[in-house]
């Protein structure tokens, strides 16, 4: 979230109207008379009655010309009005009386500061000071070096005013300022804090102190100087919005949005506020209500730029994405060099499957903006989810290089995992844990633990998936019984256990039914649709029932994914007593007269998963590229469901025969799996079907392959009888086929017919 802070401003002393004595070469001496009436003029000018006293200094110095302590006291009043010009000549007339005035260089310091002119500045103020070395004057000229950059300078003028008053809380609040910009910010908090202390009454000390402390990610101590802030002054609405910023920053996002709420009923068209508060309500996902809170932005101002394109990101996480594309659109037509524009408009071409155009939307925003770590970073999303790893690494490392986030560490582990390189994918999350720990990188490091063989710590970090935003985040379910963590006893009590992902994970995961059962405890196994009645009689259920059904009564419960970790399964102790998932006999038989003798050895073939797997592009295979493979030695039967548009031409001209409008249901297919002498497939979920009945299963394997396939093995310890074919270098399905169809030929030896 942008936040929209106060300003700080360099804060100067006033005008200085000190009285000093007669100067030397006043032509006269004043009456009585005109002395009282310049005291009146001093009062008035006290009372901030600026026009009446100064029509007494000029009418009194139209008698006395030259006397130095009525023109000092009218350029005071000059410059009180930001009359600088004016004033500027009258403290020169005064200068010319009186040459050796420290006080009359200062103010004229003073003048040129105002009117911009910071080196002439400098040069009064240091005449000022060799005449005379106030704290005043070191603060203003501290100030002034602040103005030209010298922050440096800034501080030891600072420091200087402060040995001569230590408790100068001017100088000490505009030190804060200048380390600050040094980038020393516990320092300037520390001087910020000190000038607060001095003066608790002062609303904007308070408030430079929680700006600093905001950029330490000191929030705690952010939100206690706004508050005291608020404190001094309830209706200022920066403040409330500011504080709002700091409760968001904590994660106390219902509070942040009363804050906004209140900035807003002080007032009503307080963009900032809006802005800010429909971020937030963005991050609690109530897009609905962050979306009204633009449209307000965008009818107190039509052409709010950062309006329409938050409009846009809050439509786009609505998939609302074409209604998204316009608003962006709309931004670019006006402004088509808006950096933010374009990289949320590639971003959302990515997810409208139009990757070349939002790589070009996206590469305009870098060209323009060389340092757009947004844009890089969508980039490297982009050709990640392509499986483009090493494009993909080169731009998360750029914007690595640009600004370290979670997130952009985390991606880059990622790719680095799908590289193969473990070790800097680990280097990778620790930085990002550094920075903040969230759930997703936790998830991350389960991954790659569980990669690596390290179960015990893969299965325990593995349990961050409900918390991480991956999909399941959405499903958690909400049982009200206990979950089954593995340490409460269990014996004589109900376990429900279900599948909370793909059907491959629920066949893989079942065989783990049995052991909860064998610690005492009835058993209730909830299964995906398609798979009840298969798993119908999984040896420790009493009781199988598909997911949506009504339950009975369960003291705890536990999902299958999670019971590697409540068993303390280890690499080594995988159970593997195979078949534990068994076909219908009579439905093999159907199958049997269906297919008739089996004439040359059969093998079952499965090209194609699950579309909307997140890893699908890589994982499954166009049927074409399996062509080099379906030699007439062999009978091939599809072990395919669903077959897609690209593939239905290629089945119709190739001898496989394809029976998937009669795959109802799973059952059906482990009944065909049966008479297979081997199952040739990617990996979906008939490889764990096939796996779990005990039956020879090939799985083809991309470089990058899924976790639990481990790394360079061509076994695999869930399944006995797999046989692991890998891709030697991402991409390479050829080199898998030839092997796959080598060690066919030998293996099976086919007919010649």
């Amino acid at each position: 979230m942008q936040k929209l802070l106060t300003i700080i401003r360099s804060r100067y002393q006033g005008w200085l109207a000190r009285r000093v004595k007669s100067a030397a070469g006043s032509e006269t001496v004043m009456t009585d008379a005109h002395a009282q009436r310049l005291e009146q003029a001093r009062v008035l000018h006290q009372e901030a009655r600026l026009d009446e006293a100064q029509a007494i200094y000029r009418e009194m110095l139209r008698q006395y010309p030259r006397d130095f302590d009525l023109l000092m006291s009218l350029g005071a009043l000059q410059g009180q009005r930001g009359d600088f010009a004016d004033a500027t000549r009258s403290i020169e007339q005064a200068l010319a009386i009186n040459p050796d005035s420290a006080a009359a260089y200062s103010n004229l310091g003073n003048c040129r500061k105002c009117t911009g002119q910071f080196e002439a500045a400098l040069v009064s103020y240091d005449q000022a000071l060799r005449l005379e070395k106030t704290a005043d004057t070191l603060v203003n000229r501290g100030a002034t070096l602040t103005d030209l950059g010298r922050y440096d300078d800034a501080v030891d003028s600072f420091n200087q005013a402060l040995s001569l008053l230590p408790s100068h809380i001017v100088a000490l609040d505009c030190r804060g300022v200048a380390y600050a910009r040094l980038g020393r910010h516990e320092e300037a908090l520390a001087s910020h804090q000190e000038a607060a202390a001095l003066d608790p009454d002062n609303h904007q000390m308070w408030s430079n102190a929680a700006i600093v402390a905001v950029t330490l990610k000191k929030f705690d101590v952010a939100l206690m100087s706004y508050e005291q802030a608020l404190l001094l002054r309830p209706d200022d609405v920066t403040i409330h919005n500011n504080r709002g910023a700091v409760l968001t920053d904590l994660g106390r996002h219902e509070e942040a949005i009363l804050s906004f709420a209140k900035a807003i009923s002080i007032a009503p068209d307080y963009i900032d506020a809006f802005m800010n508060r429909g971020a937030t309500l963005w991050i609690l996902e109530r897009y609905d209500e962050a979306l009204h809170c633009y449209d307000q932005v965008l009818m107190i101002d039509a052409d709010h730029v950062r309006a329409r394109v938050s409009r846009g990101t809050c439509l786009a996480s609505m998939e609302r994405r074409e209604e998204a594309l316009t608003e962006f659109d709309i931004v670019l037509d006006a402004h088509p060099e808006d950096v933010e524009a374009l990289t949320c408009r590639g971003g959302l071409l990515h997810f409208l499957d139009r990757d070349d155009e939002g790589l070009e939307c996206l590469h305009r925003a870098i060209a323009i903006k060389p340092d757009a770590a947004d844009a890089i970073y969508n980039c490297g999303i982009i050709h990640m989810e392509l499986s483009r790893h090493e494009e993909a690494l080169m731009y998360f490392e750029q914007a690595c290089a640009i600004k370290p986030m979670p997130r952009t560490l985390g991606n880059r582990g990622v790719v680095l995992v799908n590289l193969r390189r473990h070790a800097e994918a680990m280097d990778c999350y620790s930085q990002a844990q550094a920075i903040k720990d969230t759930p997703e990188i936790r998830y991350n490091i389960s991954i790659c633990q569980l990669q690596l063989g390290d179960f015990q710590s893969g299965f325990e970090g593995y349990e961050w998936r409900w918390e991480a935003n991956t999909s399941l985040k959405m499903v958690k379910p909400s049982y009200t019984q206990p979950k089954w963590s593995g340490a409460e006893p269990i014996s004589g009590k109900t376990v429900l256990l279900y599948g909370e992902q793909g059907y491959g994970d629920t066949l893989q995961m079942c065989r783990f039914v049995k052991h909860v059962a064998a610690r005492g405890a009835k058993v209730i196994l909830v299964t995906q649709s398609g798979l009840q009645h298969l798993l119908a009689d999984t040896e420790g259920a009493s009781q199988v029932v598909e997911a949506g059904a009504t339950l009975p009564l369960f003291d705890y419960h536990c999902s299958l994914m999670s019971l590697p970790l409540a068993l303390g399964i280890t690499l080594e102790t995988v159970p593997v007593q195979i078949p534990y998932v068994r076909s219908r006999p009579a439905r093999v038989a159907r199958w049997r007269e269906q297919l008739g003798d089996r004439v040359k050895p059969r093998i079952g073939l499965a090209w194609s998963g699950n579309k909307t797997h997140k890893n699908d592009k890589n994982r499954s295979l166009p049927l074409a590229q399996l062509q080099p493979l379906l030699t007439g030695g062999f009978e091939w039967i599809s072990l395919q469901q669903e077959v897609r548009e690209a593939d239905e031409k290629w089945l119709r001209d190739c001898a496989i025969l394809h029976v998937g409008e009669q795959l109802r249901n799973y059952t059906d297919t482990a009944a065909l799996v049966e008479l297979m002498d081997v199952v040739v497939t990617v990996d979906t979920s008939v490889a764990h079907l096939a796996g779990a009945m005990g039956k020879p299963v090939w799985i083809l394997l991309p470089f990058d392959s899924d976790w639990r396939w481990l790394l360079d093995r061509d076994d695999s310890p869930w399944y006995p009888t797999a046989r692991l074919f890998r891709q030697p270098v991402q991409h390479d399905w050829d080199s898998v086929i030839a092997t796959v169809r080598t060690e066919l030929a030998r293996e099976l030896h086919p007919s010649s017919g």
